[in-house]
């Protein structure tokens, strides 16, 4: 089974994206083009970075994952997935 965001599998895509989303924000925060100045900005910079390409993912009626309170991910198929706090040296928990 290949582990790529075209996987067949919805967990494994859902990995690979917040990993995507996570390198994107790292990479426009450190160019300052996004406004960070507290974790509030950081956990809300990331969130829309993520919000925007999750639907990009589902391919079924029955896959869907959706951003919710306290920087989790709540999946149809998995329940909840933790994000990332804040720290730019940090990675998504996945």
């Amino acid at each position: 089974m290949q582990q790529t965001i075209e996987s067949d599998d919805f967990s494994i895509r859902l990995r690979k994206v917040i990993s995507l989303a996570w390198s994107v924000f790292m990479r426009k925060a450190g160019n300052d083009l996004l406004p960070i100045n507290k974790e509030a900005s950081v956990q809300l910079q990331y969130a829309y970075i993520l919000q925007q390409i999750l639907p990009l993912i589902r391919y079924k009626d029955d896959e869907n994952a959706e951003i919710g309170n306290r920087n989790l991910i709540q999946c149809q198929h998995q329940g909840y997935i933790s994000v990332p706090q804040a720290g730019f040296n940090s990675s998504p928990s996945i």
